[in-house]
C-alpha cells in the first residue's frame, strides 16, 4: 500500500468523523501519510455526548485553513418539550451557522437512528429546520437508509446481524420509506445543496442513482464505502465507468475514517482500517484491473469476488477529489466564530449536566476549557 503510486491531486475527504478531540493528532498523522490536504468533518448525534459538534469545533479552531466542519443536531435538550421541536431545530441550525459550521451532517435517516428518534425528515417538526437550511444554502451531508441487504436475513452479512443492524424484523421503517422521505424533502426545496452519502445505497440500480440525479439537480452522491458499493461497481463495471463520466459532477470522495471509535473514548484511530480504506477507494476510481486489498481492511473481501478499478482520468478525479466539494461548500472554510462556538459548547455540557443531574466530565467540557484558556 503507497500513496506515492497513487496520483497527486489535491483532495478534500469530504467524510470524517471525529468524535473525540483527542483522535486529531492521529487524524493529523493519517492525513499526511495519504496526502489528503482538506477535510470535513461530520458530526452525529451521540446519546452519551448529545453530538460531536465540539470535537470538530476544536479541530477547526486549531487548523482553521483546511477544516470544514458539518454539525450535528441536539435531539436531547428538546425532547421535554416536543411542541417546540420545529422552531428549536430552525434556531439550531441558524446557531451552527452563525458560529462558523459549514454544513449539517443528519444521520437521522439511518434506519436504527430513524426508529430510536420516530420522526419523518420529511414531516411537520423539520419542514422549518429544511427552510432555513435551504435559505442559508447550507450544505447537507445526509445518511439515508442502508443498503437493501440489511432488511433481507438471507443476504445480510454476518457482521451485519453481529452489528444489530439487520431491519427485516417488522419495527423499521422500509428503505423504500426512508427513500420517499428524501425525495419530498427535495421536491418541496429543489434549492437544498444536499450530498446524500454512500452513493445513497443505489449502486445496484445505476438506472435509478440516475433518474433521481436527474430530476434533483441540487443533489449529489459521495463515495464513502460501504464496500457493496465497489463490488456494485465491479459487478457492472463499464455501466459504472459511464455514470461516473455523465455525473461527474455529481460525485464526492469520502472515506468515513473514524467511524469505527464513535461511542468508543480513548480508542485510538485504527491506522491501518484508515489507511486501508482510503487506499482503497482511490486505487478503485485510479487504477484498472483487480484491486489489491490491504491487510487490516475490514469487510471488503468476498468469496469469488473481486473488486475492479474505474480508471478515471484526472479531469473526472479532479472534480471527485475536489472541485464538486468545494462547489458546494465553499473554496475555504468558513471563519470559526468562537465566541458563539464556545457559547454553543457550553450549552451543550450544561444539557449533559443537567441530565445527570450533577457535573459530568463529557468533550463538550473539556474542549470549553481548552477554547477559554
Amino acid at each position: 500500500m503507497d500513496f506515492d503510486s497513487l496520483r497527486r491531486l489535491d483532495i478534500v475527504d469530504s467524510h470524517i468523523h471525529l468524535p473525540f478531540p483527542s483522535l486529531g493528532a492521529d487524524l493529523e498523522l493519517a492525513l499526511n501519510e495519504m496526502h489528503i490536504g482538506t477535510v470535513n468533518l461530520v458530526s452525529t448525534p451521540d446519546p452519551k455526548e448529545i453530538s460531536h459538534n465540539p470535537a470538530v469545533i476544536a479541530y477547526k479552531a486549531a487548523h482553521p485553513q483546511t477544516a470544514y466542519i458539518s454539525g450535528g443536531l441536539d435531539h436531547f435538550s428538546v425532547q421535554a418539550h416536543p411542541a417546540e421541536m420545529p422552531q428549536a431545530f430552525a434556531d439550531q441550525v441558524r446557531a451552527m451557522h452563525a458560529a462558523g459550521f459549514d454544513g449539517l451532517k443528519l444521520l437521522e435517516s439511518k434506519p436504527i437512528a430513524r426508529k430510536m428518534i420516530n420522526i419523518p425528515l420529511d414531516g411537520p417538526i423539520y419542514a422549518p429546520m429544511w427552510a432555513a437550511v435551504e435559505e442559508m444554502g447550507m450544505p447537507v451531508v445526509w445518511h439515508v437508509a442502508d443498503p437493501e441487504e440489511f432488511w433481507d436475513r438471507d443476504r445480510c452479512p454476518q457482521w451485519v446481524l453481529d452489528s444489530g443492524w439487520f431491519y427485516g424484523d417488522g419495527s423499521y421503517p422500509l428503505k423504500e420509506e426512508l427513500n420517499s422521505e428524501v425525495e419530498n424533502v427535495l421536491t418541496r426545496h429543489p434549492h437544498l445543496k444536499v450530498i446524500l452519502a454512500h452513493f445513497f445505497f443505489l449502486s445496484a440500480d445505476l438506472n435509478r442513482a440516475a433518474a433521481f440525479l436527474d430530476a434533483h439537480p441540487n443533489a449529489c452522491f459521495d463515495l464513502t464505502p460501504g464496500s457493496e458499493m465497489y463490488f456494485n461497481f465491479s459487478a457492472n463495471l463499464d455501466a459504472a465507468h459511464a455514470f461516473f463520466t455523465r455525473y461527474q459532477d455529481r460525485i464526492i470522495f469520502g472515506t468515513d475514517i473514524g467511524a469505527s471509535v464513535v461511542g468508543k473514548p480513548g480508542t485510538p484511530l485504527d491506522r491501518a482500517e484508515t489507511l486501508g480504506r482510503t487506499f482503497v477507494v482511490r486505487a478503485c476510481l485510479e487504477n484498472a484491473g483487480k484491486i489489491e486489498i490491504p491487510d487490516g481492511v475490514k469487510h471488503w473481501r468476498r468469496p469469488n469476488q473481486e473488486i475492479q478499478g474505474l480508471a478515471l482520468p484526472d479531469a473526472i478525479l479532479n472534480k471527485i477529489y475536489h472541485d464538486n466539494f468545494t462547489h458546494l461548500y465553499g473554496e475555504t472554510p468558513k471563519p470559526l466564530n468562537l465566541p458563539k462556538a464556545v457559547e454553543m459548547i457550553a450549552f451543550q455540557a450544561s444539557v449533559l449536566d443537567a441530565m445527570a443531574g450533577k457535573p459530568v466530565e463529557s468533550t463538550a467540557h473539556q474542549v470549553y476549557t481548552q477554547l477559554i484558556s
